[in-house]
């Protein structure tokens, strides 16, 4: 069994997960066009077949929808890595043992590929012999490269779900807060820095009353915000912000105040990133700093 093509099947995450309409909808089409009684997508992995949509099939029965390898049509396909014909499973030397037959005579399977590596087939079985036509044949092959594309779609969107968690990740271990805007001004990223800085608030609702829901204020402590003056909103608008200075009172955090300093720039594609640093700490040894001087002349 190839290494690649397992870790091909594996990198779909389609092995024993439940029927899909996108993929039924194939395998209906196929059984009528065809005037088949048995279609069906088969994935198998180094010992089971798997039958990810099937009609005329018991999928309930897990000896069918889970059939060894050794009995499995489809393994012919898949090995060889090209289409599968028996006209007759009785007479044929690699299918005539299986435990199928009699109730699969006549068989046709297309390799079902990712990344050029076959995953199973798209097949289509009948219970009396059959010769396959042309036709036959060529619709079979239209019908297993639509289902390719669904599986190619299906694993390009598990990547895209992979690189947006990494992301996450990264910016989670961030010691600045971040923020993301799209185009329309709707939050799409907050990391967790940004969460705790905002008091673990939600960011949902109208932008216009975000100021007062959140308790945003200037930065020389002279009233809230207004919505034109938040740093996100305005490089949405295409604008760059450089060390612009907020302070936070979460108003589910009574006592709480936290000053930050704000980067932003818009982003290529529309929306914005924000980038925020925690600055309470640094204000208050400032503080501490000033009083201890004062202190010090009082006392010189």
């Amino acid at each position: 069994v190839s290494p690649k093509r397992l870790a091909s099947l594996a990198a779909t995450r389609l092995m024993d997960t439940q029927s899909e309409e996108v993929f039924d909808r194939l395998t209906r089409l196929a059984s009528t066009i065809l005037e088949v009684p048995i279609a069906a997508v088969t994935l198998l992995d180094a010992t089971r077949q798997y039958i990810k949509s099937g009609v005329g099939l018991d999928l309930e029965n897990q000896a069918v929808r889970n059939a060894a390898v050794g009995d499995s049509f489809c393994q012919h396909a898949v090995r060889a890595h090209k289409p599968f014909i028996v006209e007759d499973s009785r007479l044929e030397s690699l299918t005539k043992d299986s435990a199928f037959v009699p109730d699969i005579i006549s068989y046709a399977g297309i390799p079902i590929t990712n990344g050029g590596e076959p995953l199973g087939a798209f097949c289509i079985a009948d219970d009396k012999p059959r010769v396959w036509s042309d036709r036959d044949l060529a619709i079979l092959k239209d019908l297993s490269a639509a289902v390719e594309s669904q599986i190619a779609a299906h694993v390009m969107a598990i990547e895209a779900e992979r690189r947006r968690e990494l992301i996450e990740a990264v910016i989670d271990t961030m010691g600045a807060g971040v923020m993301v805007a799209d185009a329309n001004k709707r939050v799409t990223v907050i990391n967790a820095e940004a969460r705790r800085l905002h008091g673990d608030t939600s960011f949902s609702g109208p932008l216009s009353e975000r100021p007062q829901r959140l308790g945003l204020f200037r930065g020389d402590n002279s009233g809230h915000l207004t919505e034109q003056e938040l740093p996100l909103w305005r490089s949405t608008n295409g604008e760059h912000i450089a060390d612009f200075q907020m302070i936070i009172r979460p108003p589910n955090q009574p006592g709480t105040t936290n000053y930050v300093s704000i980067n932003a720039r818009p982003l290529p594609a529309g929306g914005a990133v924000m980038i925020m640093h925690d600055q309470t700490r640094q204000r208050g040894l400032q503080r501490l700093a000033k009083r201890n001087e004062a202190l010090y002349h009082k006392l010189a």
